[in-house]
């Protein structure tokens, strides 16, 4: 099945679970022309969908959310044992802030941003503790530890109850400004059809790594989302300065480490980092157990908790929501923010002689690990794609399971019946002449 057909008989992928979330706006753009018949319009569209891929449960959650001054889309991927509770349970908080708090966004997109993941994390915890309450289950909330009291030795003992990764791309419309927020690797990009996109354009607002000067050659992809993958060394220094070795300062006392496919101690495996005396972390080579996580060949590292720990727990992620148990070892709620200006994109497209048209790519990664960046862009620009997109109302959601059906079967091929949960969110955003 060729990719055009694919995109009008996905209802057919008995195994997709959807949410239609499609918009089809019109509004201005920045630049007001004197004459309005001949002024360019923003067209967006958005879908979103969701495969449960090897799993037995699904554990990712998505929603888009649209009104008058703004739209946003969002991907969660739980995991752990409450990791389906904990990720509904963003879904349904979120919906409601986004909806009571439009002044406070609109006045300030960051800081709302910011404070909402916060929000959240709180808010998933106090949920999670009055549901084991309602159980009988005796706990507290000590330091973002969840201590549960066992009934025979009479001690608390941390909890590990998962948590949860989750992205935001939030376009204002007044200003086709777009705001992108995330903890974890639930990763977006920006596509277009030509390299008009520099790393510049993008602006790093919050709670970023510091920006490291680099090549900024054009490209018609760009990563929008924070690496918060172990293997980050800002990642590794940030947590350094929330919680070193009393015996060693130079080191974090969260490790991160290669992982090892079958070890059940995970302590065994190599750190990741090789720390000299002022305080420089060094890369050291993979060992050769470790092993490639995905397509792009990425190694599998994780963040675990000292040896010392009561209980252990690793995360292959250094940021989340929830994950208690690693919160106070330097896990942090807080997201990284950064923003890009759309309108010079658009008009360098144009006159560029090209399509003017944008794909945000905002996918968990269940979908990631089958996928290039590159090739990611080629299929959401398709010819097919964006004629379907243009053309119908309900494009960009046909697109979007199109796009998820191609990863099932990219998912089984290599991962088989361990191919992750997966989910993806495509926002279109391209000029039309009226």
């Amino acid at each position: 099945m060729d990719l055009q057909e694919t995109i009008f008989k996905c209802s057919e992928h008995s195994n997709c679970t959807t949410t239609e979330n499609t918009t089809n706006t019109v509004l201005p753009t920045l630049a007001e022309q004197d004459d309005l018949a001949e002024q360019d319009k923003l067209l967006v569209r958005i879908g979103d969908t969701t495969d449960i891929g090897g799993g037995r449960v699904n554990q990712d959650d998505s929603y888009t959310i649209e009104c008058e001054e703004f739209v946003v889309t969002s991907v969660i991927d739980g995991h752990g044992e409450d990791g389906e509770l904990i990720a509904n349970m963003c879904k349904t908080i979120m919906e409601r802030n986004f909806a009571e708090h439009k002044d406070e966004l609109l006045a300030d997109p960051v800081n709302f941003l910011h404070k909402q993941f916060v929000c959240l994390h709180d808010e998933v915890t106090s949920n999670i503790v009055e549901k084991l309450r309602s159980q009988g289950t005796e706990v507290v909330v000590d330091e973002q530890r969840i201590l549960q009291k066992e009934p025979y030795t009479n001690t608390w003992v941390p909890m590990k109850k998962g948590g949860a990764t989750k992205s935001i791309i939030l376009l204002i419309k007044s200003t086709l400004k777009l705001y992108i927020a995330n903890v974890g690797d639930s990763e977006g990009i920006l596509c277009c059809n030509s390299p008009v996109i520099r790393p510049s354009m993008l602006m790093y607002e919050k709670d970023s790594a510091p920006v490291v000067a680099g090549p900024n050659a054009p490209s018609n992809t760009l990563i929008l989302t924070g690496d918060h993958s172990p293997s980050n060394k800002q990642e590794y220094y940030r947590m350094r300065s929330y919680k070193c070795l009393q015996s060693d300062p130079n080191y974090a006392e969260m490790r991160v480490i290669y992982d090892k496919n079958g070890e059940r101690n995970k302590s065994n495996c190599l750190e990741v980092f090789d720390v000299t005396e002022d305080g420089v972390a060094h890369t050291r080579e993979p060992p050769t157990y470790s092993y490639f996580k995905n397509m792009r060949k990425e190694r599998a590292t994780y963040v675990l908790t000292p040896p010392d720990s009561s209980r252990s727990a690793v995360l292959s992620v250094t940021r989340s929501i929830g994950d208690n148990m690693l919160q106070q070892y330097g896990v942090t709620c807080c997201p990284e923010i950064q923003s890009i200006e759309l309108s010079p994109i658009l008009d360098n497209l144009k006159k560029a002689g090209e399509d003017p048209i944008l794909c945000v790519v905002l996918a968990t990664d269940g979908v990631w690990d089958n996928w290039q960046y590159s090739d990611m862009s080629l299929f959401v620009l398709h010819e097919s794609c964006v004629n379907a997109v243009r053309n119908c109302e309900d494009g960009a959601q046909r697109v979007t399971e199109s796009l998820i059906m191609r990863n099932d079967l990219y998912g089984k091929r290599n991962f088989g019946t361990s191919a992750d949960n997966a989910t993806a969110a495509l926002m279109y955003i391209s000029k039309t002449h009226e």
